[in-house]
């Protein structure tokens, strides 16, 4: 590991013992993890493929993915998100942030991010915690087909 004064200061975190020793448990089952997470994507891809209006995440079989969250693209993901909110899902949109806008990053930026712009108005994302079972998955499938009058 490098020394500390090597690594720049936007990559330092500082932890407590406490915080340390649960990362650290949280990456001896990190494979058991990501693998559950993909298998619950995989779950979602299927029962939402073919929805008009609804881009899907791309999985390519040449890449490995961790689908930390299942980020789903529609033109009305405001309508989308509030209808699934209602329905006691927890759709986020907080994460599709144009990061190049936060001052932490503001310094390294030094061109324009279009692409970056329209996904942060775009995207949703649903759960795929590994504790989520195959029906809470189809649950929210139902709502988003619902939703789409699919």
């Amino acid at each position: 590991m490098p020394p500390s004064d090597s690594i720049p200061e936007i990559f330092r975190v500082d932890m407590n013992n406490l915080q340390a020793k649960f990362g650290f448990r949280q990456l001896e089952r990190i494979d058991k993890t990501n693998k559950r997470r993909m298998e619950n994507a995989r779950i979602l891809t299927r029962a939402l493929k073919d929805i008009p209006g609804l881009e899907l995440p791309p999985f390519t079989p040449d890449r490995e993915h961790v689908a930390v969250h299942y980020a789903i693209w529609t033109e009305d993901n405001k309508g989308l998100q509030r209808f699934l909110i209602l329905n006691k899902i927890d759709a986020q949109n907080e994460t599709a942030i144009d990061t190049t806008q936060l001052g932490r990053f503001k310094k390294y930026v030094n061109d324009e991010f279009p692409n970056a712009r329209k996904l942060h108005e775009k995207l949703i994302f649903l759960p795929t915690h590994p504790n989520l079972k195959e029906k809470d998955l189809l649950y929210m499938a139902g709502k988003v087909k619902e939703f789409f009058r699919v």
